[in-house]
Parts: C-alpha cells; structure tokens; sequence
C-alpha cells in the first residue's frame, strides 16, 4: 500500500497513540526526567515532544502507524462492496 501511494508510514511522534505509558514513561526515564508518577497520556507525549527529536524518539520504538494517503481513502470509496465483504471489529 505504501509503495502504491495508498497510505504512509507515520512518524514516531504521530506513532504516539500506538504505545502505552509504561512504554513513555520508561522512554522519559531514560532522559532523567522527573514527575513520571503524576502524568497522563497527554503529559507524557508533550514531556516525549519537549525533550526527544523525531530521530532520538525513533530509537526508542519500533511501532508505527500508518496513514491511509487521499489516493487511498478514494480506493476505499470506490471500493466500498468489498471493504463491507470483510468482518468489522467492535471499537
């Protein structure tokens, strides 16, 4: 899908929401940073965007997502009969 240009691999910032505050948490502990105990989710990704670069952030996970690119949300629209052939997951 990728080569095709149907969607791209996002970046380990956008990645984010792909891994769990344990994860962050030990990724910042790393750095010395101080007040883990008392962040959220959303503490924690500006205290990631406040002290790693995209390229130091990268090291530190190999998960990413991926985003469907506008080439690829038209396939899917026009595609739609077999997208709905498919079992759908409960979110």
């Amino acid at each position: 899908m990728v080569d095709k240009g149907y969607a791209v691999i996002e970046s380990a910032f956008d990645s984010l929401d792909h891994i769990n505050a344990t994860m962050k948490k030990a990724i910042l502990k790393k750095k010395g940073v101080a007040g883990l105990s008392k962040m959220k989710a959303a503490d924690l990704n500006q205290a990631l965007a406040d002290h790693f670069t995209e390229e130091e952030l990268a090291q530190e996970f190999t998960v990413r997502g991926y985003q469907l690119t506008e080439k690829g949300k038209q396939a899917l629209k026009e595609h739609q009969v077999i997208v709905d052939r498919h079992p759908k997951k409960n979110l």
